[in-house]
């Protein structure tokens, strides 16, 4: 009954937001919310961070200031001070798009909305830690995005809306992510207006459905030959551009597995060394023998140098590990 009414009390003409934004994907989001007018951007927090995405921080920034927001960075606000930020603008809602920090209930509760989270994945199911790379190392044939109200417990609360996309079996997480950024644009502008006006109460989560993703790290990208060759495939598509990338060792250095494939004409094994190169083509690849088959790995990367596979590895012996 308390979210009910917290979702749908009248507020009169409050459409503050507050906004916590990270990566392309919160940039698109804001640039979306400014071009549609969608509430009263009151305040945006930017993620200051490394990796994949980060470049977007300062053109998030200056998107946030041209609307006439308060603009605050990741380095200077801690956690502790969400709350206290998100109720010094009287905000209507405050809304969350790739922010790698948890908010604390205080923050979770300051907006008289409450917290609105997109997590890239189709609620129950993978909850948590990296799930568009985890959807695809586990070769499911779908993901999509959720919007919903934050809760106690990680990705937990009631659902606002989904929107889902098919994941081809030979695709890399590159272009899933691009099409789930799409779609997150596409369902804040659908359902934040909503949310805005009191029209939104949420449906519960299936906890009886709920899967979890453990944190990846790096070395979990390591290829191990013996798994079967889709399990690898499904790996390096997982983990290739804009992340790690797949790797294994070739003589005693790191190879990236940029690209892989389990083509038509992939040579039948009649016995499997796992890692033992099979056959070598020219500007194409090589095939490798996996637990079950041969994989051919295609674009691989040694000391920053990106080539064919078969430009790095040309002896028959050789075995990857």
């Amino acid at each position: 009954m308390e979210n009910f009414e917290r979702r749908t009390n009248d507020l009169g003409d409050n459409e503050r937001l507050v906004l916590f934004l990270g990566t392309e994907r919160g940039l698109q989001v804001m640039q979306r919310i400014v071009q549609d007018r969608i509430g009263e951007v009151a305040a945006v927090c930017v993620q200051y961070d490394t990796g994949y995405g980060a470049q977007a921080s300062e053109e998030i920034a200056r998107v946030a200031k041209e609307a006439g927001a308060d603009v605050y960075s990741s380095n200077d606000v801690k956690s502790t001070q969400y709350a206290e930020l998100i109720r010094r603008y009287d905000a209507n809602t405050a809304l969350c798009i790739n922010w790698r920090k948890l908010f604390p209930m205080d923050a979770v509760n300051a907006a008289h909305r409450g917290l609105t989270v997109a997590h890239d994945s189709l609620l129950p199911h993978l909850r948590g830690f990296a799930p568009l790379n985890h959807s695809l190392r586990l070769g499911e044939n779908k993901t999509g995005v959720t919007l919903f109200y934050a809760a106690k417990e990680t990705d937990s609360g009631d659902i606002i809306g989904a929107k889902e996309t098919a994941i081809g079996s030979d695709e890399y997480v590159r272009e899933v992510r691009d099409r789930v950024t799409g779609l997150t644009v596409e369902l804040v502008s659908e359902e934040l207006p909503r949310i805005l006006a009191g029209r939104s109460v949420g449906s519960p989560q299936d906890e009886s459905k709920a899967t979890f993703g453990v944190r990846l790290t790096p070395d979990d990208g390591r290829i191990d030959f013996s798994r079967t060759r889709r399990e690898i495939f499904n790996l390096i598509r997982a983990t290739s551009h804009p992340y790690p990338g797949a790797f294994t060792g070739l003589e005693g250095r790191e190879m990236r597995v940029w690209t892989a494939s389990l083509p038509e004409d992939t040579p039948v094994l009649a016995t499997t060394i796992p890692g033992r190169v099979v056959k070598r083509e020219e500007n194409r690849g090589v095939f490798v023998s996996a637990g079950d088959g041969a994989i051919l790995l295609e674009n691989v990367e040694i000391n920053g140098d990106n080539a064919s596979a078969d430009a790095f590895i040309r002896n028959h012996s050789t075995t990857l590990k």
